[in-house]
C-alpha cells in the first residue's frame, strides 16, 4: 500500500489519514492560524481488494471492502 516515498515522508512530516468511499481527489486544507486555512495538502490514495488476501475467509464470505485509504502530508 505504501511506496518508499511515503515511508520517508512519514518520518519527517506530520500526516493526516482517513478512509472514505469518495473517489474525488482528496485534499486537506490547513493553516497556522485558527480559522485561516490557506494551505493545501493533496493526499495519496490506496486500497486493496480480496485478491490481495491470503485465502478464505478473507477472499470470500469474510471479505469487507476497506474503502479508499487517504494520506496527506502537511508540509
Amino acid at each position: 500500500m505504501h511506496d518508499s516515498a511515503d515511508s520517508t515522508l512519514s518520518l519527517v512530516l506530520p500526516s493526516f489519514q482517513w478512509v472514505t468511499k469518495n473517489k474525488k481527489k482528496p485534499v486537506v486544507y490547513y493553516g497556522t492560524t485558527s480559522g485561516s486555512y490557506n494551505l493545501i495538502a493533496r493526499a495519496n490514495t490506496a486500497t486493496y481488494n480480496s485478491s490481495d488476501m491470503c485465502g478464505s475467509p478473507a477472499t470470500d464470505w469474510g471479505w469487507r471492502d476497506p474503502g479508499l485509504l487517504h494520506t496527506a502530508y502537511l508540509e
